[in-house]
Formats: structure tokens, C-alpha cells, sequence
């Protein structure tokens, strides 16, 4: 026999399951002024098997940073492919080129934030909850 109690728990916790992972498909876009190109970009957040696909993208951290940035922005991507086709740049990555390190840095960043990645947690242990 079926504990009816313990069903009605885990009804809630799958509908509140199911509302954050609905909430989490929803991938958060953000424009961001680059002072040092006077521009503008947008950025997107990236799913999981995007970062994941990003951070293997390379062993060198730079890479993996102008990558993740690159696959964030439509903006990059577009600006890559006419440079490409115009042969003022030889690959699309090329572009992340006109960032400097700190500006890269900045904006890998944001990616990560618009991820969800730099989000403040709400884990904690139970033991402390009890204590307060």
C-alpha cells in the first residue's frame, strides 16, 4: 500500500521540480557596452551542455574564455563571419582579438552570471537549519 502522505510530498516537490527547471530553459540575454570599441554586444546564458562543450573546448584558459564568449554572442558571430568573408580575419575566433585581457575576463564572466553559474546558492545544511 501506498503511503498517501508521503505521495502528496513528492507530488509537491516534483511540481516545484518541474517549475524550475521550466524557469531554468528560459536563457537570460543581456547588452553590454564595450567602451575600448565604443560598441555594443549581447551576450545569452548557456545551457549546461553548452558550458560544458565550451570548457572542453581547449586546455588554455584563454581559449576556453574567448570561445565561451564567442558561442554567447550573436553579435561576435556575425561580425566573425563578415570579417571571415571579407578576409580581414582568417577564423571566426580571430575576433575575440579586439578584447583586452581584462575585458575578455569581464565579459566570460558575465556569460557565467547569465549561466546561472554565479548565482548565490541556496543549499545549506539541514544540521544548521535545526540549529537556528
Amino acid at each position: 500500500m501506498v503511503d498517501t502522505e508521503k505521495v502528496l510530498t513528492f507530488k509537491s516537490f516534483a511540481d516545484k521540480a518541474l517549475k524550475k527547471m521550466e524557469e531554468r530553459k528560459k536563457r537570460k540575454v543581456k547588452r553590454y557596452y564595450v567602451g575600448d570599441l565604443d560598441e555594443e554586444i549581447e551576450l545569452r546564458g548557456l545551457s549546461s551542455e553548452e558550458l560544458n562543450d565550451c570548457f572542453n573546448y581547449s586546455e588554455n584558459n584563454v581559449v576556453v574564455d574567448k570561445y565561451t564568449i564567442y558561442y554567447a554572442s550573436k553579435t561576435l558571430q556575425e561580425l566573425a563571419t563578415y570579417m571571415v568573408g571579407e578576409k580581414i580575419i582568417k577564423t571566426h575566433l580571430e575576433i575575440m582579438d579586439v578584447f583586452t585581457p581584462a575585458d575578455r575576463t569581464k565579459l566570460a564572466n558575465e556569460v557565467l552570471a547569465l549561466s546561472g553559474m554565479k548565482d548565490k546558492t541556496t543549499v545549506s545544511d539541514v544540521n544548521e537549519l535545526k540549529k537556528s
